[in-house]
């Protein structure tokens, strides 16, 4: 493992935050913007434990995999800095053979130059996996979605509004509604628990993120089963 990919782990936590979520009818109204809808999703990648394993050691890690992960790259509707509907992307690692109902986490990069440089991109890149810290989670036991933000992976034609806390909220919550209707369709339950964790613009983003739910929580919920916040 490569010293960045090192350096990304070690810092990875910035704050971590986590929420009871409380049930809720899926879906928006039909008069609301239909954001988090999946556009598509695609397996792009699968990890066993013994491979993870592997990486970990390589990058010095202390950790005992506890899963296999799967690797999904999701495409989904979020709004740009102007509320325009758009096409953003991100990927979602499961594990496998879960045995009770799992956490739902979202981890948000840091600062990047590189358009590519993100989850969603990673195996497509000649990578076998996402970001070490989404193997460190996944492998846990966490459903880990990781949103590459506007301007970055099948976004990355357009200007990433950096330290835009609008945009950077709406990636990772609209991410999340993708995430939870992708689990209630495949089937794959969720305990109630949310967790979000960044460091660099991906701590702004997390804390952003974070104003918007509590800000939001009166009069709408993350439901855990695919519902609106």
């Amino acid at each position: 493992m490569n010293r960045w990919a090192l350096r990304r782990m070690t810092w990875l936590v910035v704050t971590v935050v986590a929420f009871a979520l409380q049930g809720c009818n899926g879906g928006s109204s039909g008069s609301e913007p239909a954001v988090g809808k999946i556009v598509s999703a695609i397996q792009v990648a699968a990890v066993t434990r013994a491979e993870a394993a592997a990486l970990f050691i390589a990058a010095s890690v202390p950790l005992v995999p506890a899963y296999d992960v799967k690797i999904y790259k999701i495409v989904y509707l979020t709004t740009d800095e102007s509320g325009a509907l758009i096409n953003a992307s991100g990927a979602l690692v499961v594990p496998q053979n879960l045995a009770r109902p799992a956490p739902l986490l979202s981890s948000q990069h840091g600062t990047t130059t590189l358009k590519f440089d993100v989850a969603s991109t990673a195996p497509a890149a000649g990578q076998p996996y996402v970001h070490l810290e989404a193997l460190a989670f996944g492998t846990a036991g966490y459903i880990t979605a990781l949103p590459d933000y506007i301007g970055y992976g099948d976004s990355g034609n357009r200007f990433h509004p950096y330290l835009h806390a609008t945009t950077l909220a709406n990636s990772v919550i609209n991410l999340l509604r993708a995430a939870k209707t992708y689990c209630a369709t495949n089937n794959i339950a969720l305990n109630g628990k949310l967790f979000l964790t960044g460091y660099s613009e991906g701590g702004y983003a997390t804390m952003a993120a974070t104003r918007e739910i509590q800000e939001g929580i009166s009069h709408h919920r993350l439901g855990s089963h695919g519902g609106t916040l």
